[in-house]
């Protein structure tokens, strides 16, 4: 009998045992799953699959109502088409609509929380596009009706330094179709983010509008004896100023080489409007408001990643086409598709054209050259990235981080007869130590100056200073600058000439909406150089910064150099 309770008993200490292991089991098991989706839990309240596309959801449904059954141009889907593979231009057309959006209910602006997406299952091969349903919610749990955010698509695969950029397509009311294209295999994770809202755009372009800057830029009168200084609050918009003396402001856009330009008249009899000699950002003053500030939170708003698995196809990952970029039309250029390329093994591949040169063929390219950069210091970076490259030297101090980043710049290589030269744009330019104008100088004054006596090659990148300003600043600026170069044309007509694009910046403290002003700063240059595309390379940077998800307001030196080398890909050919 003791023998029977005996093995009954171990028989109960195996079962509970075996109870228990299965237990753990089932627990890592249940960790192990939790860990996979618990990024996904935290975005919806559970996660279902209907017709093999898995959703995650929120209670409620939101409708896929592609009526415009208001008159604005916001629930205009950017497409009428499944798919839009070249940049949407739209964003100019949409300006008036965004400063006239009802900002009063707090309501009613975009929730991560309660948004959702939905994939398709199955699985996917090299070449294959990725669609991925995006459903915006406000924070009081109801779709959002109208169109008008700005949503980011990209995937990425951490452990193989490997991402490319998506696209996506607005429909007009809440609801947004992420597109990417699978371009090499793995265990890639699909990323998406909200960047920008409409009520922030809604408050930039209306704060802009109304001050003519987001932040307070100060002018530097200096009498001709020097004995006298003071200075005044200065705006693209004479009604912007906030501080003028008597409401008397000095018109300074002739000397700011036809920029619209406005600065307090100093208080002082000593002192008078042709007295300005230079401007510099003032720090502690801006014109954000407490609801802009807000609403500016939620720029770049992700949802959790999805992991996927790309299998690999007929070809174990997207090539390069056979055309070179030098042989390759400018124009096409202007017309990229998406994606322009895509990162794989921290190798940037080219998709637009064939790159590749053989060492020793940048050289060759260099000789006899007189390279001329201008716009701010993302340009600047592309003229020390050229330098690099040519294995030239110095001839003015090298960038040092403080008060001389935005003096001239000047490199040479006496072997390959080259010259190189970096200078700044005009006003608006936010500069920490008051700097004088001798440099600060349009893009048009710079080129009627260029001497033609070697081939020229002209760079030109307007981006994050102007971003503080008005459109009607950007477009005054790039009118300048084509007609400029319209005028160097006729004494060098063999001049080429890149336009640098905007990039992706995502770091905390920049409350610009870039990606809608982005898309306006392309639509611009796009419309104003029309009949002149034939003869200009558009680097778009857009792809090569979003999708490896630069933060800084300067991307790093590798990326930096991977648009020089896409730039000298075009301006020679290949040996």
């Amino acid at each position: 009998m003791d023998s029977v309770r005996a093995k009954t008993k171990d028989m109960r200490f195996r079962n509970k045992r075996t109870l228990s292991i299965i237990l753990v089991c089932f627990g890592v098991g249940l960790l192990w799953c939790m860990y996979q989706f618990s990024m996904i839990q935290d975005v919806s309240k559970f996660e279902t699959t209907v017709n093999d596309v898995r959703i995650f959801d929120i209670s409620g449904q939101h409708l896929f109502d592609h009526t415009n059954k208001i008159g604005d141009i916001l629930r205009i889907p950017n497409s009428d088409k499944d798919s839009s593979l070249q940049i949407s231009r739209t964003a100019l057309q949409r300006y008036n609509t965004y400063t006239k959006i009802d900002v009063s209910d707090e309501n009613r602006f975009f929730s991560i929380n309660n948004s959702k997406l939905e994939i398709q299952l199955g699985t996917f091969s090299v070449g294959d596009t990725l669609k991925v349903n995006i459903m915006l919610y406000d924070r009081s749990g109801s779709p959002i009706r109208t169109g008008g955010d700005f949503v980011r698509i990209w995937m990425r695969e951490k452990s193989t330094k490997s991402n490319v950029s998506g696209y996506t397509i607005d429909h007009g009311n809440g609801t947004y179709t992420g597109v990417l294209t699978l371009p090499w295999p793995g265990s890639p994770e699909v990323m998406v983010s909200v960047s920008n809202t409409r009520e922030h755009v809604s408050f930039f372009l209306n704060t802009t509008e109304t001050y003519g800057l987001l932040f307070e830029l100060r002018a530097q009168f200096i009498s001709a004896d020097g004995k006298y200084k003071l200075d005044t609050e200065c705006s693209p918009l004479s009604q912007g100023l906030r501080t003028c003396y008597d409401n008397y402001a000095c018109n300074l856009t002739a000397m700011n080489y036809g920029i619209p330009w406005f600065c307090c008249k100093p208080n002082s009899k000593h002192l008078d409007c042709e007295d300005m000699k230079k401007v510099k950002l003032d720090s502690e003053a801006n014109y954000f408001t407490s609801d802009m500030l807000t609403v500016a939170e939620t720029r770049h708003m992700r949802f959790p990643p999805i992991k996927i698995r790309v299998n690999e196809a007929a070809v174990s990952s997207l090539k390069s086409p056979s055309v070179t970029c030098y042989d390759r039309a400018r124009g096409d250029t202007w017309e990229d598709t998406i994606p322009a390329g895509y990162y794989h093994n921290n190798h940037w591949i080219n998709l637009h054209c064939t790159p590749t040169f053989r060492s020793g063929s940048y050289t060759s390219c260099f000789k006899n050259k007189r390279f001329v950069i201008l716009g701010d210091s993302n340009s600047r970076g592309t003229f020390v990235q050229l330098v690099i490259l040519s294995n030239s030297e110095f001839k003015t101090r090298d960038y040092v981080k403080g008060a001389h980043w935005h003096d001239l710049l000047q490199a040479d290589n006496k072997d390959l007869n080259l010259e190189l030269m970096w200078a700044p744009h005009n006003s608006p330019l936010f500069v920490t130590d008051f700097q004088g104008l001798e440099t600060m100088r349009s893009a048009g004054s710079w080129l009627d100056e260029i001497s033609n006596d070697r081939p020229i090659v002209v760079v030109i990148h307007f981006y994050y200073h102007l971003s503080k300003s008005t459109l009607e600043v950007y477009k005054a600026m790039v009118k300048d600058a084509r007609e400029a170069l319209v005028r160097l044309w006729k004494r060098a007509p063999d001049t080429a000439v890149f336009i640098q694009g905007p990039h992706s910046i995502t770091y905390k403290s920049v409350y610009e909406p870039l990606d809608y002003i982005r898309r306006c700063y392309s639509q611009i240059w796009y419309e104003t150089l029309k009949g002149l595309h034939e003869k200009i390379v558009y680097l778009d940077w857009w792809d090569m910064t979003a999708g490896s998800e630069n933060v800084n307001v300067h991307p790093s030196p590798e990326v930096q150099m991977d648009l020089a080398q896409v730039l000298m890909s075009y301006l020679c050919p290949s040996h």
